[in-house]
């Protein structure tokens, strides 16, 4: 009975190929996030909407909508595109429109789902 020796890696990792000790780098990440009090608030600032969005599943029309995700995305696409236009009352139109675009979205997706039988 043979047994098969191990070989290297033939390609290094995405760190150590670019001269990074993945170490250190970690060590930066972890640092610069939870390291100071600005560190840790930019991260809550970044993580809260995503986790907010994801822990509110619903039960709409019989099917459990796990994919908020999506409605956020592309609620924050819309909204990105009108804070980058030089309108004057951007900030109620961003609302009023992200808003609308996460809904059709996912009338896009209920609306497929309900004609062809589909569940997700």
């Amino acid at each position: 009975m043979k047994v098969a020796k191990l070989e290297k890696p033939r390609r290094p990792p995405l760190l150590l190929s670019t001269g990074v000790n993945p170490i250190e780098a970690y060590w930066v990440m972890v640092s610069t996030s939870f390291g100071s009090k600005f560190g840790i608030s930019g991260l809550l600032v970044k993580t809260t909407p995503i986790i907010l969005t994801v822990l509110q599943l619903r039960y709409q029309m019989g099917l459990w909508n796990i994919g908020a995700e999506e409605k956020f995305y592309m609620g924050a696409f819309v909204a990105s595109i009108i804070a980058l236009s030089d309108l004057s009352f951007a900030l109620p139109v961003m609302f009023v429109v992200s808003a609308l675009a996460g809904l059709a979205w996912v009338a896009s997706l209920v609306f497929l789902e309900q004609s062809f039988s589909l569940t997700r």
